[in-house]
């Protein structure tokens, strides 16, 4: 099991510019399982492979519902009333999902967890980009292959392997054909100075 010092430390690590989520998982036995988490994917793989929470252990699920929140505490007090109401009735939990799927809609314009990810993973890519030359240090694809197949610990929320290296490659690509124009331009400077000279 992933133990609660495994998750706040990952939650600690995770940038302040995620998002929070508080979620509703419906499995296989009718039953439902209200959490709250700041890395949605990793969570639901945890829960896939028994390695989440004791109610979804053996079990099958669905994500019934997600909505993201500036802050923790925000997702962890809507966590809270999912759970007080499904204690009540699983029918309360029902009708407490309609009303929040319509608050939700009617205060913020409500983004899909593909957007959400897609806004992540263009984070990464951007921080991967800025701090290049310091983490990698080359554009070479070997040596790129070699320091790419473990993905860091703070990007394992949003990126499988194969997503890490196919980044890795695209950013390289990126930064080598930016230095060859850099260099055929830093000729063409020197070409017209020996001109002028």
């Amino acid at each position: 099991m992933t133990t609660h010092e495994e998750r706040k430390q990952r939650a600690d690590e995770s940038s302040a510019a995620s998002y929070w989520f508080s979620y509703v998982l419906e499995l296989d036995d009718g039953s439902y399982y209200p959490g709250s988490t700041v890395a949605p994917f990793a969570r639901w793989t945890e829960h896939a492979v028994d390695a989440g929470a004791k109610a979804t252990v053996g079990h099958k699920f669905t994500v019934r519902a997600a909505w993201p929140f500036l802050t923790r505490r925000e997702a962890e007090y809507n966590e809270k009333r999912l759970h007080e109401a499904l204690n009540r009735s699983p029918k309360d939990l029902k009708a407490l999902l309609a009303v929040f799927d319509q608050v939700m809609n009617a205060v913020r314009p409500q983004k899909t967890l593909a957007e959400l990810h897609e806004e992540e993973v263009a984070r990464i890519r951007a921080s991967v980009r800025a701090n290049w030359h310091l983490n990698i240090g080359s554009t070479n694809p070997g040596q790129i292959q070699a320091r790419g197949l473990t993905v860091p610990q703070e990007f394992r929320h949003a990126l499988s392997r194969d997503q890490w290296n196919e980044m890795l490659r695209s950013v390289a690509r990126e930064l080598r054909e930016e230095a060859e124009v850099a260099k055929a331009r830093a000729k063409v400077a020197e070409y017209e100075a020996k001109a002028k000279g």
